[in-house]
């Protein structure tokens, strides 16, 4: 039946459905309700259904091996899928159907034609919105391969299934991300293509990879990048890392090398597991949460994502070995950053010096002495003080180099015929001088001074402490003075958040001194070294 005339019939019977009561020669006191028969829509009167329908809801698995109902479940979609991979159909469906894994088994006979209906228009190059169930039906073709003449074009369609239709609803996103990694994985891909999904899992374990070919190329400024992210201490907002970033990179990675060196000598783990975990190993089912039916391939397999993910199968049945981010030790990272900056600042005699911070003696001798061997060998001991007083002689010889002008004295001459016509201009001018002085006093005209407004803004740390509050410079003394526990104090009177308290001293502090003072990261908030002593001075 022509698409046109199926809505038009869908249209008059909502709108007679609509109509709940008959009126009598007009008035509505008078009506009366009669009876009807039960609207349908016309997506839901009976209409004939291809042969072929019939045959594959008649499809079933051959064997009763199966020792879960979802293999079950799994078996027979996939042979019913197979069974009508190629099948097309042109039917006009305006119904809604929402359904948990939907498959062709919970559908009515309208229901699967709507659906072949729009899977056709898909494979066209057509894609209309439609129900959420028939998107998922389509996915779930595709990863068991249905409607694919290889797996590289399996994943093109997927990811083009995905880019266009999220635009109507994204509730694919959360599986989609998932699926097409495990599409990769399952069908032996390139592994590389993992990288072309718009969301990636595991980014965790790429990064890995990315800091261990850092290491491996001895590019310690990629290296300190990457690890920042997993430290607790920001080493990025550091003072000193801003003014000599090139010998602390370089101090790193002697630091990092001697530190693999002992761990590989003396320990059981290495440097890269003490600080990142040990390969792991769980069971792996591809597809989870979607109904796919994984028997159609089980020679053993393996794919190696990169050095920290990688995938096996023997006899149906897959293991996944990684790295877990739940492993990382956040405070043993930010040990050896912060300890290599404490080494550095005492050895370049820098002005502003931060407190040491308790780590193991172990870790922190053989830290200082990776230090010290590295400012011996390239002459860094007391270099601040050497370069102040570099910078204090170039000034000095600069000044002493600067060539002398001389100033040649302008001749003035004097043209004496010229004395009676500057006399005469001059009794003008004082002539008009007295009357314009005297007209205005008679006017008693007032002038007001023009104000003079100072444009340029104020700064610096005695301008951050007037504008810091009561409470708020409370806060900053409590924190010199390692007393935490009043600040949760304030707080609580304030009905606020500390960190919110916080956050709005380093506002002030940004734009008054444009940089932050507190660091807030770790589990007790500290104030920057280099401006402890200004603090002290001005609160």
């Amino acid at each position: 039946m022509d698409t046109s005339i199926l809505k038009l019939i869908n249209d008059a019977l909502v709108q007679a459905k609509n109509e709940k009561y008959v009126l009598n020669d007009g008035n509505i006191e008078k009506s009366h309700y009669q009876p009807e028969p039960i609207i349908k829509k016309a997506s839901e009167l009976a209409m004939p259904a291809p042969k072929r329908y019939k045959e594959m809801l008649k499809i079933e698995p051959n064997n009763n091996t199966f020792s879960w109902q979802s293999d079950y479940i799994n078996a027979r979609f996939y042979l019913q899928a197979k069974f009508m991979e190629s099948f097309e159909d042109d039917y006009a469906y305006y119904g809604e159907i929402l359904r948990y894994l939907p498959q062709y088994t919970d559908m009515t006979f309208p229901e699967l034609r709507g659906y072949f209906t729009w899977r056709t228009k898909v494979r066209k190059g057509i894609i209309e919105e439609t129900n959420i169930s028939f998107v998922f039906v389509y996915i779930y073709e595709l990863i068991n391969g249905i409607g694919a003449d290889s797996p590289k074009d399996g994943f093109q369609k997927l990811l083009y299934i995905w880019n266009v239709y999220t635009k109507f609803n994204n509730k694919i996103d959360r599986y989609l991300k998932d699926w097409l990694k495990d599409y990769v994985i399952y069908y032996e891909m390139d592994p590389s293509r993992i990288k072309d999904i718009p969301i990636k899992r595991n980014h965790y374990l790429f990064v890995l990879s990315d800091i261990q070919n850092a290491v491996k190329k001895n590019d310690f400024s990629e290296f300190l990048k990457l690890i920042n992210g997993f430290s607790n201490y920001k080493i990025h907002k550091s003072k000193f890392l801003k003014e000599f970033q090139n010998d602390y990179i370089d101090a790193l990675a002697v630091v990092y090398t001697d530190l693999e060196k002992f761990y590989n000598n003396s320990r059981k783990t290495t440097l890269f597991e003490k600080m990142f975990g040990k390969e792991s190993r769980e069971a792996w089912v591809p597809f989870r949460s979607g109904i796919f039916y994984g028997d159609t391939q089980k020679n053993p397999r393996k794919c190696i994502v990169n050095d920290f993910e990688r995938y096996e199968c023997t006899n149906g049945e897959w293991l996944k070995y990684s790295y877990s981010e739940y492993n990382v030790d956040k405070r043993f990272i930010g040990e050896v950053l912060r300890t290599t900056e404490f080494f550095l600042r005492e050895i370049y005699d820098y002005s502003y010096k931060i407190t040491f911070k308790s780590t193991s003696k172990l870790l922190t001798n053989l830290i200082e002495k990776s230090i010290i061997s590295f400012c011996e060998e390239n002459n860094k001991k007391d270099l601040c003080p050497r370069m102040k007083e570099n910078q204090r002689v170039k000034k000095k010889k600069k000044k002493e180099m600067a060539p002398i002008i001389k100033i040649e004295p302008v001749r003035i001459e004097i043209d004496p015929s010229k004395f009676d016509e500057i006399r005469k201009t001059a009794q003008d001018i004082q002539r008009k001088l007295i009357v314009e002085s005297v007209m205005e006093k008679e006017k008693e005209i007032l002038v007001e001074k023009t104000k003079v407004v100072n444009n340029e803004k104020e700064q610096g740390m005695e301008v951050f402490s007037k504008s810091l509050t009561i409470d708020e410079k409370e806060i900053i003394r409590e924190i010199l003075n390692n007393q935490s526990e009043k600040i949760d104090e304030i707080a609580k009177e304030k009905n606020k958040m500390v960190t919110v308290l916080l956050e709005a001293i380093n506002e002030k502090a940004l734009t008054f001194i444009e940089d932050n003072i507190i660091e807030t990261n770790d589990e007790k908030p500290w104030i920057y070294d280099e401006y402890r002593e200004e603090l002290l001075e001005v609160l």
